[in-house]
């Protein structure tokens, strides 16, 4: 007993005892790591909503606002690796938007490449959401069965150019991948349940 408080009164008044606190260090993470991040996810939303939709009023904030502070960020903040690509994600759907309004696509596949080196395995996941967002605004700016396949045809040469930027990140990914156990999964053939819920 008497130790515990002769531990404390040595280690209390260091002034570095504060500073050095893990409460400290997550509050520092959170201040330093986190809210510029945030950040990016709340400029990157607004920026591509400003032009999608070619207005600049408080619902653009609002929108911008909810995906910064979105359930996805309050539940793994504590994973960082993960959100520099979730922050990205609205310079890819600009991309998307511009390959298939405009044509242009040199902001798609910087934005894809950066998504797919920040973290490839969430890039997975963008480039899916980019087939479903490419899929919909050709829909919406339907440009005949022609445009829609050379739209077709530039988005896939803009993601072959992205995936080249990123390839020194993603061949040594891969190559390293190949080395885990987890190389000779196999789908399941059987759906099966850990409780038998059917009876």
């Amino acid at each position: 007993y008497h130790g515990i408080i002769d531990l404390y009164r040595s280690c209390r008044p260091d002034p570095f005892h504060k500073i050095s606190s893990p409460k400290f260090i997550v509050k520092l993470i959170g201040k330093l790591v986190l809210r510029p991040r945030m950040l990016r996810m709340y400029l990157f939303l607004e920026i591509q909503l400003s032009y999608t939709f070619k207005r600049n009023d408080i619902s653009i904030v609002g929108f911008s606002l909810l995906y910064a502070l979105c359930s996805y960020i309050m539940g793994y903040y504590w994973n960082l690796i993960w959100i520099d690509t979730v922050a990205l994600l609205p310079l890819v759907v600009l991309g998307t938007i511009l390959i298939v309004r405009e044509g242009k696509y040199k902001l798609y596949a910087v934005s894809l490449a950066l998504s797919l080196i920040a973290n490839f395995y969430i890039g997975l996941f963008t480039c899916i959401f980019t087939v479903m967002v490419f899929a919909a605004a050709s829909i919406i700016k339907w440009q005949g069965i022609k445009g829609t396949f050379i739209r077709l045809g530039q988005i896939a040469g803009a993601t072959v150019i992205g995936l080249g930027m990123g390839a020194f990140i993603l061949i040594p990914a891969y190559l390293a991948l190949q080395l885990t156990n987890s190389v000779d999964n196999q789908f399941p053939q059987m759906i099966s349940f850990y409780e038998p819920w059917l009876k």
